[in-house]
C-alpha cells in the first residue's frame, strides 16, 4: 500500500513538472528575430528582453529580464536552477542556449542572444537569424558565456506536461 501511494505521489509530481524545451525557445527566437507582435525589433524590446522571451517560450520560468548584465549576473549566481555554463566559444552553442556577449562597444554582458542551432544564434536590435555570434557585435566583441539548460527535464523536442 505504501509503495502504491509513493508511486501515485511521484506520478502527480511528474505530471505537474514542466521541462525546459530548447527547441521551442529556439523556434520562437527564429520566428521573432526580425520582430513580432510580442517583441518588435524597433528598440522597444531589447536584446535581453528578446532572449528571455524566447527562453520563456521554452518554459524556463525565469521571467523577463531587461538588462544583459543582470541576466549574466543571475546566471553566474545560480539564480536559474538547472542552467550551467557551457563555455565561451561558438562551438558550445546549441538550441535554446542563452548567449551573453561583449558587443565591442559597451563592455562585458552588453548583448544577449539565443542559440538556435550548433554555433548559431538569433538576436534582436538589430535582427539577426541563425548567424554566427561574431556577426552580431562590433570589432572587438566576444562571447562572455554560453548557458545551457542541463536539468533533469531538458527536452530537445516538444514540451510535455
Amino acid at each position: 500500500m505504501q509503495l502504491l501511494l509513493f508511486a501515485l505521489v511521484v506520478v502527480a509530481l511528474v505530471a505537474n513538472t514542466f521541462a525546459f524545451d530548447k527547441a521551442s525557445a529556439a523556434s520562437w527566437a527564429q520566428d521573432c528575430a526580425f520582430g513580432c507582435g510580442e517583441c518588435p525589433d524597433d528598440g522597444s524590446c531589447g536584446c535581453t528582453y528578446f532572449t528571455t522571451h524566447a527562453l520563456s517560450h521554452g518554459s524556463w520560468g525565469g521571467g523577463y529580464v531587461g538588462v544583459c548584465a543582470t541576466l549574466w549576473s543571475n546566471f553566474k549566481n545560480g539564480k536559474y536552477a538547472g542552467w550551467t555554463r557551457a563555455g565561451n566559444t561558438a562551438d558550445v552553442i546549441h538550441k535554446g542556449d542563452a548567449v551573453i556577449m561583449n558587443n565591442g562597444h559597451e563592455g562585458d554582458a552588453s548583448h544577449c542572444c539565443v542559440g538556435t542551432g550548433p554555433g548559431v544564434v538569433s538576436c534582436h536590435n538589430p535582427g539577426k537569424k541563425d548567424v554566427a555570434p561574431s556577426t552580431t557585435w562590433y570589432s572587438g566583441g566576444y562571447i562572455n558565456a554560453v548557458y545551457t539548460y542541463s536539468g533533469a527535464a531538458a527536452l530537445n523536442g516538444t514540451m510535455t506536461k
